[in-house]
C-alpha cells in the first residue's frame, strides 16, 4: 500500500481524496495486522500454557 500511496502522492499530490483514502486503508490494514498477531499470540499461549488471564487495574 505504501508503494501505491507513493505513486499517487507523486503524480496527484498528497492533498487529494484518493491519497487520503489510500492512507486510511493502509493504516487500517496495519492495525488489522496487529490485531491478528495479538490473537495468534494469545491462541498459542492458551494452547501451550493453558488458561490466559489479563487483568487491568490495581
Amino acid at each position: 500500500m505504501e508503494l501505491a500511496g507513493g505513486y499517487v502522492a507523486h503524480y496527484h499530490g498528497e492533498g487529494t481524496p484518493l491519497y487520503t483514502a489510500m492512507t486510511t486503508v493502509e493504516e487500517c490494514l496495519e492495525m488489522l495486522g496487529i490485531v491478528v498477531f495479538i490473537h495468534a499470540l494469545l491462541s498459542y499461549l492458551r494452547t501451550e500454557v493453558g488458561e490466559v488471564q489479563i487483568r487491568f487495574g490495581d
